[in-house]
C-alpha cells in the first residue's frame, strides 16, 4: 500500500506536470497571433513585445522548476502542504500571465488586413511623434507605441512602465486602443492617450493637480472636483496643443450623447462633466487663436444642451465654473511647470503650428504632395492629422472626400520606408 506521503506527492506531481505542459503551450507567440500579424508591426516593436512575453514566460518556467524541486525534496506531509499552496498560487500566476499574452496577442491580431495594418501603423507613428516632440526637449525617451483596434466610443491607454497583470512584467509599450469609428479621425483620442503617457512620464499630473487647487482655492467644491479631473484635463490639453481645433471638434462628436450623459457627474470618475469639458477645449482655441469656428461650435453646444436640462446641483456647479474656464485654460497652456523643466506646455508643443491659418499655409506650400509624398507625410504627420480634422470640422458636407484623403496619407505613412527607418 502506498504511504500517505507518497500518495499526496503523486497527486501534486500530476498537478505540477499539468501546469508544466500548460506553460509550454504559451511559448509560441504565433499561437496567439499569426505570423502575418506579427510581421505587420515594426520590427523593433514586435521584438519589444515578444521580448517581454519571453521574460514573462521565463518567470513561469522558473516557478515550475521550483515546484518540482520542492516535490523531490519534501519529506513530510507538512512540507507537501506548503508545496500544494504554492501550486495554487502558481495557478493564479499562470492565469495572469495568460491574460498578458492574450492582451498583446489580440492587440497584434487586430491588424486583420493590409488596410487596417497600415492605418494602425500610421497611428503608431503619429502617437510616437507627438510624444517624442515633447519628451526629447526634456531629455526623456518616448516609448514604443502599439495601437490596436477596439470597440466603443472612447480610446484607452495601457501606459508603458506600468506593472502588468502577472505582477512581475513591466509593460514595454504605450498600448493605445483606437476605436473603430475614429480610426480616420485621430486628431482627438489618439493624441489624448499620448498625452496621458507624457503626463505619466514627466509627472505633470501631480503638479497640475496642485496648481488647479491653488487657482480655485476660494471655492472648495470647484477646487476639489476640478483637481480630481486633472489627468483627463491634462490629456485634453496635450491633444489640443498637438492638433488644435480638430481635437475639440472630435471631442464634441464623442461627448454628444443625451442630456444625462452630457450633464452627468460621477463621483470618482476622472473625466470632467461633458458640458464643461467641451467648453474648456474651445477655450484653448480662443486663448491660442482668438475668435474662430470654435465660437460657433460652443453656441451649437449650448443650443443642443441648454443648462435648463441639467439637474440643479450640476447647473450650479457649471455656473460657478464658467467664469474660471479661461483661467483653467491658461493654467494648462501657459503655466511654467517643473515637470516641463520650467517651460510651458505651449513651449514644448506650439499650438500655433496647428492654427487654421498655419495649417492652410502648409497645405498651400506642399500642394498635391501633401498626401502623396512619403517625405511630407513622415515629416508632417501630426499636422496632417490636425489639418484634416480641421477640414472635417469646417466642411462636414465634404467629410467623405476628406476622409478619403486622410486614409490615403495615413496608409502611405503606415507603409512608408522612411517612417520605418526613422
Amino acid at each position: 500500500m502506498v504511504s500517505e506521503i507518497d500518495s499526496l506527492r503523486d497527486q501534486l506531481w500530476r498537478q505540477v506536470a499539468h501546469w508544466r505542459i500548460a506553460t509550454s503551450g504559451l511559448a509560441d507567440p504565433e499561437d496567439f497571433a499569426p505570423a502575418s500579424a506579427w510581421q505587420s508591426v515594426e520590427r523593433y516593436l514586435g521584438l519589444t513585445v515578444r521580448g517581454q512575453l519571453s521574460e514573462t514566460l521565463s518567470r513561469l518556467r522558473s516557478r515550475i522548476s521550483a515546484l518540482e524541486r520542492d516535490l523531490r525534496t519534501a519529506e513530510s506531509v507538512e512540507a507537501l502542504e506548503m508545496t500544494r499552496r504554492r501550486i495554487v498560487r502558481f495557478r493564479q500566476m499562470f492565469l495572469q500571465t495568460e491574460q498578458v499574452i492574450d492582451f498583446f496577442g489580440e492587440a497584434i491580431n487586430s491588424r486583420v488586413s493590409v488596410r487596417i495594418s497600415e492605418l494602425l501603423s500610421a497611428c503608431d507613428r503619429l502617437a510616437f511623434a507627438s510624444m517624442k516632440g515633447a519628451l526629447d526637449q526634456l531629455t526623456k525617451s518616448a516609448p514604443p507605441v502599439l495601437t490596436y483596434l477596439g470597440e466603443g466610443l472612447g480610446a484607452s491607454l495601457l501606459k508603458q512602465g506600468l506593472r502588468l497583470w502577472d505582477g512581475g512584467s513591466i509593460n514595454p509599450v504605450a498600448a493605445i486602443k483606437v476605436v473603430r469609428h475614429n480610426l480616420l479621425r485621430p486628431a482627438g483620442s489618439l493624441f489624448h492617450e499620448s498625452g496621458h503617457q507624457v503626463a505619466h512620464i514627466t509627472g505633470w499630473n501631480g503638479e497640475l493637480r496642485g496648481a488647479l487647487r491653488d487657482l480655485l482655492q476660494r471655492d472648495d467644491t470647484l477646487a476639489s472636483r476640478w483637481s480630481s479631473w486633472t489627468t483627463e484635463v491634462a490629456a485634453d490639453a496635450f491633444a489640443f496643443a498637438c492638433t488644435g481645433f480638430a481635437s475639440t471638434a472630435t471631442l464634441y462628436d464623442v461627448l454628444a450623447g443625451d442630456n444625462d450623459e452630457v450633464f452627468r457627474i460621477i463621483p470618482g470618475d476622472p473625466h470632467p462633466e461633458g458640458w464643461l469639458r467641451l467648453n474648456l477645449s474651445a477655450e484653448w482655441s480662443r486663448l491660442a487663436y482668438g475668435r474662430g469656428p470654435w465660437d460657433d461650435l460652443q453656441n451649437a453646444w449650448a443650443l443642443s444642451y441648454p443648462l435648463t436640462g441639467a439637474a440643479r446641483g450640476v447647473r450650479d456647479f457649471i455656473s460657478r465654473s464658467l467664469p474660471v474656464l479661461p483661467d483653467i485654460a491658461s493654467l494648462c497652456l501657459d503655466r511654467p511647470m517643473v515637470a516641463f523643466g520650467g517651460r510651458r506646455l505651449r513651449d514644448l508643443i506650439n499650438p500655433g503650428r496647428v492654427s487654421p491659418d498655419s495649417l492652410e499655409a502648409m497645405a498651400t506650400r506642399y500642394g498635391h504632395a501633401l498626401t502623396t509624398s512619403e517625405h511630407v507625410v513622415t515629416r508632417e504627420g501630426v499636422r496632417l492629422a490636425a489639418l484634416h480634422g480641421l477640414r472635417m470640422a469646417q466642411n462636414p458636407q465634404d467629410m467623405p472626400s476628406i476622409a478619403s484623403d486622410q486614409e490615403r496619407w495615413m496608409r502611405l505613412l503606415g507603409s512608408s520606408r522612411l517612417a520605418a527607418a526613422a
